[in-house]
């Protein structure tokens, strides 16, 4: 029997033990499956002693120094590495070891870590095209699209779920904001936006806040149930100095319901999703639901080749689409959005009610299926209902196993 050592993905507390769902997948070929959980000293997203209950079931390592790691890997040839920043170093480690690598994905957004490996698993083309055209350095960018002008796109993880799901109904109109982390912004800051003051930082976190608020006071004088979805990046120690502390104490402070159990039942009970300067409207839209980008006094995307999603996507992926032509936004913004392709509108403190009354009048005759599938297969793969299947078939080919 094949064996195959898993490096599990970054830690997300909604769908912590996503990548169990490989387990089975991989038996019906007779390979042997054993997951490494990394600890504190090898990730800044990392897991600790109370996690490991949720892997019980599987075979699994906990490592939480390289030492450990060193020795583990005596014991296996094959390794499937998820896609995440931190696994840089120990890559290196299974490449001067000469260990067949591959690096998989097992999260959402747009970002992919190759992590100096050949073999990669692309979530899906909107990664691919981030992956291949973002660096400053046209070189590399030129040498990224020429290894990887014949891509295997596999799908993500990231929404597949080993334990079994009983919906909860929840009645009312529900409408979920999809925020950045304050504190995980303000470490980016500096790096985003290059030589400005202190002052400067601080007062773009105070629009973040004075943003959010506007929203929620709207949403909720027009009557709207409304609540919060904090966004993952606070398990990153490394960005996020205050574990999401900042955050709880926002929402909490102006009386936003903030979510915290099964994220299936917000994505299935939730009507429309809503933020400002966001990419989550790739996980809203994989759920079937639309999308609101609210716009903002000031548009303050970062600068630069890589920020500029309009232009890596191209015209084909371009637009918020679904809805009248009331709530799209204008071509002259395109290069300035967060993300320049979605299902759902474009909308500001002016319209935002109408909007969201346009959309349930709209939604009563029926989702555009076809175009919702469209966007979902740019950001997910064609594979997203059962990214495991692709995962465990495109690395028995590059393996032959």
């Amino acid at each position: 029997m094949k064996s195959i050592c898993i490096l599990i993905g970054r830690k997300i507390k909604a769908n912590i033990n996503r990548e169990l769902a490989l387990i089975k997948e991989f038996n019906n070929y007779n390979i042997d499956t054993t997951f490494l959980i990394p600890g504190k000293d090898l990730s800044f997203s990392y897991y600790d002693i109370n996690d490991l209950s949720y892997f019980k079931k599987a075979k699994h390592i906990f490592i939480n120094d390289k030492k450990k790691f060193m020795e583990v890997i005596e014991n296996f040839d094959y390794f499937l590495i998820a896609s995440w920043r931190d696994y840089k170093p120990l890559v290196d480690i299974l490449k001067k070891n000469k260990k067949k690598i591959i690096v998989y994905s097992d999260a959402g957004g747009i970002d992919f870590w190759d992590l100096g490996s050949k073999n990669l698993l692309f979530k899906s083309l909107s990664n691919i095209y981030v992956f291949n055209k973002a660096r400053r350095n046209i070189l590399v960018n030129f040498l990224r699209q020429f290894k990887n002008r014949n891509p295997r796109i596999t799908g993500s993880l990231r929404y597949q779920y080993i334990d079994k799901y009983i919906p909860k109904k929840i009645e009312n109109t529900h409408i979920v904001i999809f925020p950045k982390s304050f504190s995980n912004v303000f470490s980016k800051l500096p790096s985003w936006f290059k030589n400005k003051t202190d002052e400067w930082y601080n007062k773009y976190i105070i629009d973040m806040k004075a943003n959010y608020e506007t929203i929620s006071n709207l949403l909720r004088n027009a009557g709207f149930k409304i609540s919060v979805r904090i966004h993952y990046s606070i398990n990153d120690n490394l960005m996020t100095k205050d574990s999401g502390h900042e955050d709880y104490k926002f929402w909490k402070g102006i009386g936003v319901k903030i979510e915290e159990g099964d994220e299936r039942d917000m994505f299935n009970n939730m009507d429309i999703g809503i933020s400002v300067e966001s990419h989550s409207a790739i996980d809203v839209n994989l759920h079937g639901k639309p999308y609101i980008f609210f716009q903002p006094s000031v548009l303050n995307r970062p600068f630069g080749k890589g920020w500029d999603l309009a232009n890596l996507f191209g015209e084909n992926y371009y637009g918020n689409w679904g809805f009248s032509d009331n709530y799209k936004f204008s071509d002259k913004l395109k290069s300035k959005l967060w993300l320049p392709y979605w299902y759902g509108c474009f909308a500001n403190k002016n319209n935002l009610v109408d909007c969201i009354h346009h959309i349930y009048e709209k939604s009563e005759n029926s989702t555009n299926n076809d175009i919702l599938k469209k966007i979902n297969s740019f950001y997910w793969g064609n594979n997203f209902q059962n990214p495991t299947k692709s995962i465990v078939n495109n690395i028995r080919n590059i393996w032959n196993l």
